[in-house]
């Protein structure tokens, strides 16, 4: 279990729960972690080292959509030297916004394929208990 991931992603929690901010922040960070990932420029500049922190944060404050309390939360990460755990922060974040919200991912192995009825059946059976 990432201990520091999760210390941040609670973090982040609490404020949302402050807020009742919950649902927007999980979009509006999801978009952000969307387009770190798949943009290598904006990766390369977050995590290079020889990159001052000023430049990262001038070029974040860039991105008009980006949340407040995210935005926050990556100039932390910045200052602290630990941009490198954004990735595991967000996973962590994910997981805690999945508790508050009761929601329960699951993959379901079978040797055979399942009826849509017996897939509807286990649904029930968790979301009763869960």
């Amino acid at each position: 279990m990432p201990v520091i991931e999760k210390r941040y992603a609670s973090a982040l929690a609490d404020i949302c729960e402050e807020n009742s901010s919950f649902d927007s922040i999980v979009v509006e960070f999801g978009e952000f972690m969307d387009l770190f990932n798949s943009n290598p420029e904006l990766h390369f500049l977050l995590v290079s080292h020889g990159i001052k922190n000023q430049i990262k944060k001038e070029t974040l404050n860039l991105i008009k959509q980006l949340d407040e309390r995210v935005k926050n939360l990556i100039f932390l990460l910045l200052d602290k030297g630990r941009i490198e755990i954004l990735p595991d922060v967000y996973t962590e974040f994910m997981k805690i916004a999945d508790s508050k919200k009761r929601v329960l991912h699951m993959k379901i192995y079978s040797a055979n394929p399942l009826e849509n009825e017996n897939i509807e059946k286990i649904k029930e059976i968790y979301k009763n208990k869960y």
